[in-house]
């Protein structure tokens, strides 16, 4: 069932950086996107505008249970506010509650609903095949994922992640994917998975799902997203100005770095390493966030005068204490960083201290700009106490080495044009 052309488009994300890596997709293809920090039915949607609103919901470390409730209700506030074209945003390495979300967001869209699977990102290395997940074309349960401290991956099958679940058989074309979905969809099946190796492939599962004749849920990555961008239709309108960017005179940067994926920790110290920037890098330990008398001592301890360049938060290695306690008190001192007018920008790797951050300084949505590196977009505050201010984000677990010193570089060239 297609919906009108610029009908409002929401993206139910498992986690903040999801999110915007989704976001900045449609961007990319002239759609206006933002990130909505806040309850989305808060948010007006106009059919007026060619318009994508993210919201994010944190469920991929949660058990199935709560994963379930919060998509449900994320998606229900969106049918609520006025969405009529849903994607839901899951992994790429497909770590986290994947079956849980796609239960709850059926669930909240009612009636017959065909989902479609398909975590594919070529362009990142992550393919699917027969229903199972290659990363660099190694299946992603045999890679460092399978250790990964927050979401482990314990299986590279789909149809084990997501029970219930079909695989479609391979397609070449989008009536292929059309014809596959359609046969599946009059057969009852209501869970099914798409193969998709190549962005070609991508292309042609978006046009088969912008064109079914019956309800269906796009369920994927970032990856799928670009492709649908393309595939819904969506009227041609100028899109009101940019938020404005504020003004600074300074060129530092606060990068928080919430994730301990070792992907993540491989790029911090490629960052402290990299030559002609000066990098600080503060670590809390998990004791100076155990109380808000605890945390604020280390602030004062630690941010009496902030250097210049780049500083850098990061969650500590060691990893007792509470994993949600430790995200809000990063992103208690990163807004408080922020606050100080010491920082023209900021960076947060890890989707959820970037939350915690944002949420703390007030900020209740991003309008997302571009992407400074693939799988980093870069945004703009609307409001709250970091108004105006250039933010980029990244997932934990994506990019090379060297990705997060490249966003660092890119952010401080745009930082200076702007200066001059």
């Amino acid at each position: 069932m297609t919906a009108a052309p610029g009908a409002p488009v929401a993206i139910i994300a498992d986690d903040l950086t999801g999110a915007n890596d989704t976001a900045v997709q449609f961007t990319r293809q002239g759609w206006d996107a933002r990130l909505v920090l806040a309850e989305l039915n808060a948010v007006e949607l106009s059919s007026e505008a060619t318009t994508v609103f993210a919201a994010t919901t944190d469920a991929r470390p949660m058990p199935y249970d709560d994963a379930r409730r919060v998509t449900s209700d994320a998606a229900a506030r969106a049918v609520e506010a006025g969405a009529e074209r849903f994607y839901l945003k899951v992994d790429s390495t497909v770590r986290g509650s994947i079956a849980a979300q796609v239960d709850g967001a059926l669930e909240a869209l009612g009636g017959e609903v065909l989902a479609v699977i398909c975590p594919a990102y070529p362009h990142m290395g992550r393919t699917l095949h027969e229903a199972v997940l290659l990363v660099g074309g190694i299946p992603v349960a045999e890679t460092s994922l399978r250790d990964d401290p927050t979401t482990p991956v314990s299986s590279s099958d789909m149809r084990q992640l997501v029970p219930g679940a079909t695989a479609l058989p391979r397609a070449n074309s989008a009536d292929g994917y059309a014809a596959a979905m359609a046969a599946a969809y009059a057969r009852g099946d209501r869970l099914v998975i798409a193969d998709a190796s190549t962005e070609a492939d991508l292309d042609s599962l978006a046009r088969a799902v912008a064109t079914a004749s019956h309800r269906v849920l796009p369920v994927g990555s970032a990856g799928l997203a670009a492709a649908l961008a393309g595939a819904w239709e969506r009227h041609q309108v100028p899109m009101e100005p940019s938020s404005q960017q504020r003004v600074s005179d300074v060129d530092n940067i606060l990068v928080q770095v919430s994730s301990l994926n070792p992907v993540s920790l491989a790029q911090l110290e490629a960052l402290r390493s990299a030559p002609g920037t000066r990098v600080t890098v503060l670590e809390p330990k998990p004791a100076d966030f155990a109380t808000e008398q605890a945390m604020h001592e280390w602030m004062e301890d630690h941010l009496r005068q902030v250097p210049d360049g780049v500083t850098v938060i990061t969650a500590p290695r060691d990893r007792a204490g509470d994993a949600r306690m430790i995200a809000e008190g990063l992103g208690e001192i990163s807004a408080t960083l922020l606050r100080s007018g010491a920082f023209a920008a900021a960076g947060f790797v890890g989707g959820d201290g970037a939350f915690a951050a944002l949420r703390a300084a007030g900020c209740t949505a991003l309008r997302v700009l571009e992407a400074i590196e693939e799988g980093i977009p870069l945004a703009i505050a609307t409001d709250g106490e970091l108004a105006g201010m250039l933010i980029f984000t990244k997932a934990g677990g994506f990019g090379a080495d060297t990705s997060l010193t490249q966003a660092v570089e890119s952010m401080r060239r745009i930082l200076k044009r702007n200066i001059a």
